[in-house]
């Protein structure tokens, strides 16, 4: 299988569901797994799988993108528990092990607020690691962003993947950035001392 790009939501049924939108205009360009998973139980069960069955046998995993809601502790739908931010360093994990050639590169968009906690919970998780991350970039929001922000950003990402643009993350962030408000936050995995994830400057883009 070779599916660059995951949009994986984890919403209410009645949610505006910028994802499916993005999916259906953008699948005729390029190969693109979508997956939905609503509240309770079973829609932590499909969230969770639908990573694993996105990452099996996946020779070109680049981008997943997360559209749920956050908190600096935990993301999933607003009337669940949702998940930790360590429970989904777990479940990524996974994926990236079921995934051929193991990939060290894969960038997670999330489209929820207050996403920006991901880097610094998933931080302390590689100390003492001998291998490298499941994750190599945290695309996230520092605040709630509001429908059209997080659209805006997701659209963006599927135009870089459709127009075959090989431009650095923080470039093409950078003009998403002049467009919306809430702060857009780039953390990027450092092998050097000490074993992080580093905050990475937007770009200056003149307007």
């Amino acid at each position: 299988m070779s599916k660059p790009v995951l949009l994986l939501t984890w919403l209410e049924p009645s949610e505006s569901n910028e994802a499916k939108a993005a999916y259906d205009q953008y699948r005729e360009f390029f190969d693109i797994e979508f997956v939905f998973s609503g509240k309770g139980d079973p829609g932590k069960q499909m969230f969770e799988d639908g990573i694993l069955s996105w990452g099996e046998g996946n020779d070109n995993a680049q981008f997943l993108y997360i559209g749920t809601h956050g908190s600096p502790k935990d993301i999933g739908p607003q009337s669940d528990p949702g998940a930790t931010w360590e429970e989904l360093w777990r479940w990524l994990l996974a994926g990236q092990k079921t995934m051929k050639p193991r990939s060290t590169s894969l960038t997670v968009i999330f489209g929820a607020c207050f996403s920006s906690s991901a880097a610094d919970s998933w931080t302390p998780m590689l100390e003492g690691s001998l291998t490298l991350p499941p994750v190599y970039e945290i695309v996230s929001f520092d605040g709630s962003p509001d429908e059209s922000e997080v659209e805006i950003l997701l659209n963006s990402l599927m135009k870089e993947c459709k127009d075959l643009n090989t431009r650095s993350t923080e470039t093409w962030l950078s003009e998403v950035q002049l467009s919306i408000e809430t702060k857009i936050v780039l953390h990027r995995f450092n092998s050097r001392d000490p074993m992080a994830y580093a905050e990475v400057p937007l770009q200056d883009v003149l307007p």
